[in-house]
């Protein structure tokens, strides 16, 4: 009788730890689950989030597009004979006492320095990753007319920034920068024009 309450309680033991496993894997594989819902909602989410940063860097990359059409207009306008007059200019503004941030930023200016700017933005988005260079690169050329004709001019500026001789060494580093990266990247191409890039 003992030895058959014994065996039954064994039994019964054993059919209750079977039980419990079954339930401890059950909810294990609840878990699981639950785990990979949550997963798949959140992969879903991010997807949802990297479609609606694409659609955003697209209109971005409009806007610059749209900006960079009507800056090219200003730079063909400021042709080589209206950087001869300034350079003429500025040179005898310095001697007159004028810095070379006022000359900058003086009326006469204004096409040169909104083209320069458009480009030192450029550079700026380029470098905090806001759109990539190879999406700029393949979209908007280089002004390379406006950059070589603009030399003396700059230097003119930058060399007499506050005052004859005090330089700003720093003066259009974006548009300088953005002038390396494209002669990087058209050498690496294989274009002439690449060679003929001067960025200092």
């Amino acid at each position: 009788m003992n030895e058959t309450k014994l065996n039954s309680i064994t039994k019964l033991t054993a059919i209750l730890t079977c039980i419990s496993l079954v339930i401890g894997v059950i909810a294990g594989l609840i878990q699981v689950r639950d785990s990979l819902f949550r997963a798949n909602i959140t992969l879903e989410k991010a997807n949802q989030t990297l479609d609606a940063i694409k659609v955003e860097a697209l209109s971005n990359v409009i806007d610059i597009l749209d900006i960079n059409s009507k800056i090219r207009i200003k730079q063909v306008l400021f042709d080589s004979a209206r950087f001869g007059e300034a350079t003429h200019n500025i040179e005898e503004l310095i001697l007159d006492g004028k810095t070379g941030e006022q000359i900058y930023y003086s009326n006469e200016l204004t096409d040169f320095r909104e083209v320069a700017s458009h480009y030192e933005r450029l550079s700026v988005l380029i470098e905090l990753n806001y759109v990539e260079f190879n999406v700029i690169f393949d979209t908007i050329a280089f002004p390379d007319n406006f950059w070589r004709e603009s030399k003396k001019l700059r230097d003119n500026i930058s060399l007499n920034w506050h005052g004859k001789g005090q330089v700003l060494s720093d003066f259009l580093k974006g548009f300088t920068n953005l002038c390396k990266k494209y002669k990087k990247e058209r050498l690496a191409h294989g274009y002439k024009s690449g060679k003929a890039m001067v960025c200092d």
